[in-house]
């Protein structure tokens, strides 16, 4: 197990400094046809002799079953520690007054446990690929987004898609809403009989035959382009 006040390596540095491990030993290697012509090979040993050192220090190491299990529970109360009063996405999105000092505050407070959270994070997932294995963005509260902010940067907008229907259903006692808009579309459709639908059917005709008309005149009328004397 690694001290918890290192800043560890990530999957993919480790990678690349394996990569560099294995051309550094092609290119010193006696089979190597080309190693005479290599100008200065000290400096080449030198930098695999880092390398070894970087990795011994800051590559995560192999743990056994009573560190992982301690490390488990450590990440799981670091977490909890800085996730209490983190700021909601709502609140970073939609930046109220006085939210930059509170999130720099924050952050200041945490930054310490958030670095050990991304060591034991990184420890005990040596062999992770994803990008986001130690991002504190996965673990923010949401907060409530579909409400309205008046003294924010981004305002928002108040909605009710957060409502659970049965909420719905108690308070209409299972009916729907009955003077919307669209129910009120509804009912004069319905309530139309089949001469006053056929009367609108003409009158919408008229009025469209009446503008193709006054389309028509006024390409009559147009002025035709002045045409200059040469």
């Amino acid at each position: 197990m690694k001290p918890l006040d290192r800043v560890l390596l990530k999957s993919e540095q480790i990678l690349d400094l394996k990569e560099e491990q294995t051309q550094i030993d092609a290119a010193l290697a006696p089979t190597n046809p080309f190693r005479n012509k290599i100008s200065k090979p000290q400096l080449m040993h030198q930098r695999r002799k880092a390398i070894d050192k970087q990795l011994e220090d800051f590559a995560p190491a192999p743990l056994d079953g009573h560190e992982k299990d301690k490390l488990a529970n450590l990440e799981k109360e670091l977490r909890a520690a800085w996730t209490n009063n983190m700021p909601t996405e709502e609140e970073m999105r939609k930046n109220p007054a006085g939210m930059v000092d509170r999130h720099r505050k924050w952050e200041k407070l945490n930054k310490k446990i958030i670095g050990q959270w991304k060591n034991v994070r990184r420890q005990l997932e040596p062999d992770s690929d994803d990008p986001d294995l130690a991002n504190i963005e996965r673990y923010r509260p949401s907060g409530v987004m579909d409400r309205l902010v008046a003294g924010a940067q981004i305002s928002g907008a108040m909605n009710y898609r957060t409502i659970p229907q049965e909420n719905w259903d108690t308070a209409f006692e299972g009916k729907k809403p009955e003077n919307t808009a669209l129910e009120q579309a509804k009912r004069v459709r319905r309530e139309m009989s089949e001469e006053d639908k056929d009367r609108a059917r003409r009158n919408l005709a008229r009025a469209r035959e009446l503008k193709r008309q006054q389309a028509e005149q006024a390409q009559q009328v147009a002025p035709e382009p002045a045409v200059s004397e040469a």
